[in-house]
């Protein structure tokens, strides 16, 4: 299959995708390690919403780099402009909100960390967790911005104005694989020797119109004035 329906991107951003599941396994850790202890060591289940995001955040990303890595290389026929479009922009709004809302979690926590030591190692891991959440969300950025930028001119390029997210070439209202459907003008060529056929004219023929009859007066009123 055609890859022309990929959107080429800057070498580094691969870069920026294999640093960002990095991050992700460390930030996986430190919330994991977080969540666990503080609810286990301390007993309390509420308001660990924001741990728990967080831990939902890392998976995406892991989902959504590992497509966004591999289908433009193993399997091109899987890659949509439009769903990396979207899912880039999904995880950039996650991070923003998993680490603000960890952040948070963090340092109302840390007001009570001088009066135990337990709680004092709970909301230190948060906060280097948001920290990591924070970077993750620059990188997001980055990347957004660089996608964005590369899909307009990959949109603007007349030699994929036929292209759609898939790959597939548009004519008539159908969809069809990229290299199923080649468009042809076919033009009609004349010898010297022959003319182009001229114009048949038909006419057609109206009939005339109604000429009004004065209708005679009844016979009984014939004469009579």
């Amino acid at each position: 299959m055609s890859t022309a329906h990929i959107v080429a991107l800057p070498g580094f951003v691969s870069i920026i995708r294999i640093v960002q599941l990095v991050l992700t396994l460390v930030i996986l850790g430190l919330i994991g390690n977080t969540l666990n202890g503080f609810t286990g060591g301390t007993g309390i289940t509420l308001g660990v919403e924001p741990l728990a995001f967080m831990i939902f955040c890392c998976v995406w990303t892991l989902l959504v780099n590992a497509y966004l890595l591999a289908t433009p290389i193993f399997l091109p026929a899987a890659y949509n402009m439009w769903a990396h479009l979207g899912l880039e922009a999904i995880a950039w709004i996650f991070w923003l909100s998993g680490w603000a809302a960890t952040a948070s979690w963090a340092s109302l926590w840390s007001a009570y960390s001088e009066y135990s030591g337990k709680i004092y190692s709970y909301w230190a891991t948060a906060a280097a967790g948001a920290a990591m959440g924070a970077i993750m969300w620059i990188l997001y950025t980055v990347t957004l911005v660089f996608f964005c930028l590369r899909l307009h001119a990959h949109r603007a390029d007349p030699n994929n104005a036929h292209l759609s997210g898939l790959g597939l070439a548009e004519k008539g209202g159908e969809t069809h694989p990229m290299g199923a459907v080649q468009q042809h003008q076919q033009q009609v060529v004349y010898s010297p020797s022959e003319s182009a056929p001229t114009p048949v004219q038909t006419y057609v023929a109206t009939p005339p119109p109604q000429q009004w009859q004065q209708s005679p007066p009844p016979q009984g009123q014939q004469g009579q004035y």
